[in-house]
């Protein structure tokens, strides 16, 4: 299902940005529920292609604001993890230690690796925030929170 979720977010989002970039911007922001969407209320592509619209309908500029400054933090993070990396390569570009199989060349691939295994869990930021986003609209367009804290006061 997310498979199927993703290869459709990328074709709409493609051809939005294929016809201009303003177009794809839009598409790629408002289809950025899609994932919460279709797991959460179990619903086909296409009905969560039109749940997605309705729910950023009015704001679409808040989502926008909202995913640009998570990915501005979720980079400023992957960029302050990977610093020791570029400081080992700048010393051993500077300094003509040999790429070869010096002992130092694979502690830098080892420590690169984790390193790059360790960035991996940052993309979960965006991806909670996405989910809290859509929580955010479901609650300000329907209400059911609000609308079961109504219907346990009725039943007291």
């Amino acid at each position: 299902m997310i498979l199927f979720s993703a290869i459709g977010y990328t074709i709409i989002a493609g051809f939005g940005f294929l016809f201009l970039i303003i177009p794809g911007v839009y598409l790629s922001i408002a289809l950025s529920l899609i994932f919460i969407v279709r797991l959460e209320e179990g619903l086909g592509f296409f009905a969560a292609v039109g749940r997605c619209t309705k729910l950023i309908s009015g704001n679409w500029w808040f989502t926008f604001g909202l995913l640009l400054v998570v990915g501005m933090v979720q980079g400023f993070l992957m960029y302050a993890l990977y610093i020791p990396t570029y400081v080992v390569m700048f010393f051993t570009a500077f300094t003509g230690i040999e790429s070869g199989t010096s002992g130092f060349t694979k502690i830098v691939f080892i420590i690169t690796s984790i390193i790059t295994s360790l960035s991996v869990l940052f993309y979960a930021i965006s991806i909670i925030a996405i989910a809290f986003q859509y929580y955010n609209l479901v609650e300000r367009k329907e209400a059911p929170g609000l609308l079961q804290q109504i219907n346990n006061i009725n039943k007291e």
